[in-house]
């Protein structure tokens, strides 16, 4: 008993599909533990000298991740692509997928079709995910900084105003948080 006629090609599609989803996982782990490791320096150095526990700033931390990899996921794609057609090329599967008679752009459908199904999780997904943290990191980073100031900030036109001033050319009264001259640097 043999394969139908289109299975073994479904069977090379699934594995090219597979080992795409695998790099990707491997590159998107090592990506993660960078961001956590550079956004946790990060949030050591912006607290310095204030009162905001090491758990605190985890938590920090643990909600600005997503939004980073969210930003990182077509770099990551990539790097998955170059870094899966390189350890194919390298093993020789392509050269056999070749000698069995099998176009080079067909060996793309199962990696085409997996960072399909990849970016569509992380639109329907990821997404909102990313939104909600990163309105909860904000309001956490604000109160954080309300909490410890001298002066005032307006974030949404990136200006220092005095208390009670308007902002902006339109006359809109600036949401301003309180926060240390440290927290600049």
């Amino acid at each position: 008993m043999g394969l139908a006629k289109g299975a073994g090609r479904m069977i090379l599609h699934l594995y090219f599909a597979r080992r795409f989803a695998l790099v990707f996982t491997y590159v998107l782990g090592g990506f993660l533990v960078l961001v956590i490791l550079l956004d946790f320096i990060e949030q050591l150095r912006r607290f310095r000298g204030m009162e905001i526990t090491l758990s605190q700033k985890a938590h920090l931390v643990a909600l600005n991740v997503p939004a980073t990899l969210y930003q990182m996921l077509p770099l990551v794609t990539v790097l998955c692509s170059i870094m899966l057609f390189l350890n194919l090329a390298r093993s020789s599967e392509l050269v056999v997928t070749r000698a069995a008679g099998r176009s080079a752009l067909r060996a793309l459908y199962g990696p085409i079709l997996t960072s399909l199904l990849i970016g569509l999780i992380a639109i329907a997904i990821i997404n909102p995910i990313v939104a909600g943290t990163q309105k909860k990191y904000e309001q956490l980073l604000s109160s954080f900084f309300f909490i410890t100031g001298q002066r005032r900030l307006c974030f949404k036109h990136r200006a220092l105003v005095a208390p009670g001033r308007r902002a902006g050319a339109n006359g809109h009264t600036c949401q301003t948080q309180q926060f240390g001259w440290h927290a600049l640097v």
